[in-house]
C-alpha cells in the first residue's frame, strides 16, 4: 500500500528571480508537495508521531522560501525538496512551485517546475 500527504496551494510571498525588480519585491508563489510517507501504523495507533505532521512541514517549507533567495525557481524547488527529505518517514518528495503572476513580456498566469525525488536507500 502506497500512503502520502500532500499541502496544496501553500502561499508564500518571496523574493526569487532573476531581474533586478525581482531582487527588490516580494513576489506570490504556489507550492504544492506530494510526500510519499507510511502512515499505517500511525492511522492504526493514532499517532503523529509515526507519520509527519503537515503543520511542521508547512512552516519548513515557507521558512526556507522566505530565508533564501535564489535566480531560478529551479533552484528554490530542489532545496526544497532535498531539504524535505531529510524528514524521518519521508520516502519520496513531488513538488510543483508556481511563481504567480511572474514579470515577463508575455501575460502569463504562472510559471511552474515539477521535481519528483525519492531517498536512495
Amino acid at each position: 500500500m502506497k500512503t502520502s500527504i500532500q499541502i496544496n496551494k501553500l502561499k508564500v510571498l518571496a523574493i526569487h528571480g532573476v531581474l533586478e525588480v525581482e531582487k527588490t519585491f516580494k513576489q506570490p508563489f504556489e507550492i504544492n508537495l506530494d510526500l510519499e510517507v507510511d502512515f499505517s501504523e500511525a492511522a492504526l495507533k493514532d499517532d503523529l508521531n509515526l507519520s509527519v505532521d503537515y503543520s511542521f512541514v508547512s512552516d519548513k517549507v515557507t521558512k526556507l522560501v522566505q530565508s533564501n533567495s535564489f535566480n531560478l525557481i529551479e533552484t528554490l524547488a530542489m532545496k526544497i525538496v532535498d531539504d524535505l527529505l531529510t524528514i524521518p518517514r519521508i520516502s519520496s518528495v513531488s513538488i510543483e512551485l508556481k511563481k504567480l503572476r511572474p514579470l515577463m513580456n508575455s501575460d502569463v498566469d504562472s510559471v511552474q517546475v515539477i521535481i519528483v525525488k525519492s531517498n536512495s536507500l
